[in-house]
């Protein structure tokens, strides 16, 4: 649509930055979007930058994100790993690889989720995972050993449904087998990092420590669980005591116990995964 100069009147194309006739400077582009901007224009219609006196744009300041403030909470966390995984990997090519880690991980994120955990973090062939954070739950810490006890279970099937000779090698067999620790206590809840790489569900404090000291000393298809935990779950499963084990970054030996099974039904209501 035409437009008429404002210094001699001549119709001028609404696309023209000068008018043909004078010479007069009618429009500029918006050095942020390049969209048109009539010269008296204080802002861009198009992307809303604020252009000066000459209809240059000054640059927008976005404001720098600020991280959310953390919480105090009463969290659950569980950590998990591939045992061997290193070796494991060896014997595969990367795509087989992957697919077998996937396999994995999908497996546990199954047994997690059924008794509302959440995955916190992934860590190459492990996972940090929270019961009781974001979504607070009375049970927390009996949801998570039920989680860990499926786990257990669905790893089992798994390696039953790979079948033998998963290796590069026919005569290879491959059986996958999972590491957990879990501690209760008080954590710092919620958004963790710098720049533009952020963790928006993350637990700061000795609880995810402890959780993953106990995983790393936990032996092969096991749970690990600290006192505190034992005290919160032992009216609902077996466990068998191992006693006081040095935990690194602790001070003093912690008391742990592992958990073997669940009663048929805890207090709480929620059916065993067996």
């Amino acid at each position: 649509m035409a437009k008429d100069c404002p210094q001699c009147g001549t119709p001028v194309e609404e696309t023209a930055k000068f008018c043909h006739a004078c010479g007069h400077h009618i429009r500029k582009n918006c050095k942020i979007c390049l969209t048109l901007v009539e010269v008296s224009a204080r802002f861009c219609h198009s992307c809303g930058a604020p252009q000066d006196q000459d209809g240059t744009a000054e640059p927008r300041q976005e404001p720098v994100p600020q991280l959310s403030p953390g919480e105090y909470r009463q969290v659950t966390v569980m950590f998990l790993d591939l045992v061997g995984s290193t070796a494991l990997s060896a014997q595969f090519d990367e795509e087989d690889w992957r697919e077998l880690l996937l396999s994995f991980q999908e497996t546990c994120v199954k047994s997690i989720e059924r008794f509302g955990g959440q995955v916190g973090r992934y860590m190459g062939d492990g996972m940090m995972v929270y019961f009781g954070f974001p979504r607070a739950l009375e049970d927390a810490p009996k949801r998570a050993a039920l989680a860990g006890l499926a786990m257990l279970k669905g790893i089992k099937q798994l390696n039953r449904r790979l079948g033998p000779g998963k290796g590069q090698e026919a005569s290879q067999d491959i059986e996958l087998k999972v590491r957990i620790g879990i501690h209760v206590g008080r954590v710092v809840a919620g958004e963790t990092g710098a720049g533009a790489t952020r963790e928006a569900m993350d637990v700061i404090g000795m609880t995810p420590t402890i959780a993953a000291r106990l995983e790393r000393l936990a032996p092969p298809n096991e749970i690990l669980v600290s006192a505190a935990m034992k005290a919160r779950i032992q009216d609902d499963f077996d466990f068998i005591t191992m006693g006081p084990k040095s935990l690194k970054g602790v001070t003093k030996p912690a008391p742990v116990g592992s958990a073997r099974a669940a009663k048929r039904k805890t207090s709480t209501g929620l059916v065993t995964p067996f």
